[in-house]
């Protein structure tokens, strides 16, 4: 007769992976030692070294030498099947979306600007800058222009929620985003913000938003924590 008892390392195993994703072991924190786990779960060294050895190969842990186990930053994707605001997309990964807006004004637009909003020249135009969180983390930097002729009451309480939101609000239907990404390298600011190495690269998106009529509602230069958030494209046949 066949028993389907599951090894001891595999319980292990599926018990830390489960205090990871659950953030009982944060991200950047060091596990117990091995010690402290064979006491733990009273098995051997080896059972706790090949439980261990699954978690970094899944890329939740990563040894460090001299320092000790330490769980991986983990990595927020935004997938583009279809066009989604990033409260969303944090939501899909089940974090918590937060936003604070830096900068709000109200400015008269140059030819280029003019051009792609599909407005006059010297037509006013919001410009405001926020910085998006998820889970506490600064993932996203935006810069963004709205036409005041279409939104005469944009306000920052908005805009701290969801721009999207709004501009369905006021009656428009988005159709889709065209987007031209380009890696960079970040200004020593926004190196700082990210926290990041300014020899770092991270992504930068020009994001023009269409509504059904073909009106351009959104034009937003994105800048993203890289490191910490990913952008995956998926297309459809």
């Amino acid at each position: 007769m066949h028993t389907n008892k599951i090894p001891l390392y595999e319980k292990i195993y599926h018990d830390l992976r489960e205090k990871i994703q659950t953030n009982y072991y944060k991200a950047g924190e060091i596990i117990p030692t091995e010690q402290e786990l064979m006491n733990l779960y009273h098995v051997s060294r080896v059972t706790v070294r090949k439980a261990t050895d699954r978690l970094v190969e899944a890329d939740l842990l990563t040894r460090k030498p001299g320092y000790g186990t330490v769980v991986k930053e983990r990595f927020f994707t935004n997938k583009t099947v279809e066009y989604r605001g990033f409260n969303e997309e944090m939501k899909s990964h089940g974090r918590a979306a937060s936003t604070k807006v830096t900068a709000f004004s109200i400015i008269s637009c140059d030819n280029c600007l003019a051009s792609i909003l599909g407005i006059e020249p010297n037509d006013q135009v919001y410009h405001f800058i926020r910085h998006r969180y998820g889970d506490g983390i600064l993932l996203q930097i935006e810069e963004s222009y709205m036409p005041v002729k279409i939104f005469p009451d944009l306000s920052i309480q908005w805009l701290e929620n969801s721009k999207f939101d709004y501009i369905r609000k006021c009656g428009y239907t988005i159709d889709f985003a065209m987007h031209l990404t380009t890696p960079i390298l970040p200004d020593t600011e926004t190196a700082a913000k990210f926290d990041l190495d300014p020899l770092t690269p991270i992504i930068k998106i020009n994001n023009t938003t269409f509504t059904i009529e073909g009106m351009v509602v959104d034009y937003t230069e994105q800048y993203l924590n890289s490191p910490k958030y990913q952008l995956q494209y998926m297309k459809k046949k």
